[in-house]
């Protein structure tokens, strides 16, 4: 998974959760825990599945050589660096807390329903 998907998904799972702790209980708020908890269900079983966070990042360099009979010729290079934020045997653990998370949002909005 890449880095920058995971960080939104955490980032919007929990806004979304401590926008339903501040607010009070309506629709808008119950939907926002709704996405919260399929968010956070999300990346439980990204990480629970053995997924590795990384950074991935691809570089072009064009530059231009002489040729033997004195042409200019164009010569390109790509290098790719993949750096591992979360390696996948940190993965299992960090399921459990968002599987966490997401069974507290869950008894939130069914409080909610039944208060």
């Amino acid at each position: 998974m890449e880095s920058g998907i995971f960080f939104i998904m955490i980032v919007f799972a929990f806004g979304f959760m401590i926008w339903g702790f501040i607010r009070s209980a309506n629709l808008f708020t119950s939907i926002l825990r709704v996405v919260s908890i399929a968010l956070f269900m999300g990346l439980a079983l990204f990480m629970g599945a053995g997924q590795s966070v990384v950074s991935t990042t691809s570089e072009v360099v064009n530059s231009q050589g002489i040729g033997p009979a004195g042409e200019i010729i164009p010569i390109t290079s790509n290098s790719t660096t993949t750096n591992v934020i979360i390696p996948s045997s940190e993965g299992n653990w960090l399921s459990w807390i968002f599987l966490g998370f997401a069974i507290l949002n869950m008894v939130l909005v069914i409080r909610e329903a039944f208060a």
